[in-house]
């Protein structure tokens, strides 16, 4: 239930090119009780690899949006992610709608630190579109207001830093719920650059 039903969707492959891909998938009120439409767009350049996706309402009324990226990346030497305040959970780990200040640990995921050996995770607000991860660059659109980091046990050689619009249980509490009116579209991006080619 946390990481949705789009993943495990037949996609309709409408583009396909040397370095372009784009795929659609439209509901008609089967996976989730609303109608809409969502394009994905990946592309592949010598700066990096770009995503886009725009979601469209199809059906005749307001339909709630929260979405996110499970992106991992392989044996990070450093992570630093624009994180601003942390969700306080429950014990079944879903955010209780309390905010909470960054701890020290935390804050060290803002400001720099190695993942491997130390157990990464939890949900947070962002207070920023780019993040650092190795020697990646990852620039996420603005509408993207929360960001979910998570490593495992902290020795599996992985660290997911994930980008999201939409708290994580946001269609129960609300919290940064995007809302999409009859034929409205929104589109969110994503960029993975190598940091040496930009600076």
């Amino acid at each position: 239930h946390l990481h949705g039903f789009l993943h495990s969707q037949p996609f309709e492959l409408t583009d396909v090119a040397e370095n372009r891909i784009c795929g659609v998938f439209e509901n008609q009120g089967t996976i989730f009780p609303y109608y809409y439409r969502i394009e994905v767009i990946c592309t592949l350049t010598e700066e990096g690899y770009q995503q886009e996706f725009l979601i469209t309402n199809t059906g005749d009324w307001d339909m709630p949006v929260t979405f996110g990226l499970h992106t991992v990346f392989a044996n990070p030497e450093e992570i630093r992610v624009p994180i601003d305040c942390r969700w306080e959970v429950n014990d079944c780990y879903i955010p209780t709608g309390k905010l909470e200040e960054l701890s020290e640990e935390a804050r060290s995921y803002r400001d720099g630190m190695v993942p491997e050996g130390r157990l990464v995770r939890g949900f947070y607000t962002s207070c920023g579109c780019e993040a650092r991860i190795g020697k990646f660059v990852y620039r996420v659109s603005p509408n993207f207001n929360q960001w979910v980091l998570w490593n495992g046990d902290g020795a599996s050689g992985f660290c997911a830093v994930e980008p999201m619009c939409g708290a994580v249980n946001a269609l129960n509490s609300g919290e940064g719920l995007l809302r999409l009116k009859a034929g409205e579209t929104v589109r969110f991006t994503t960029r993975i650059l190598q940091a040496e080619t930009i600076g």
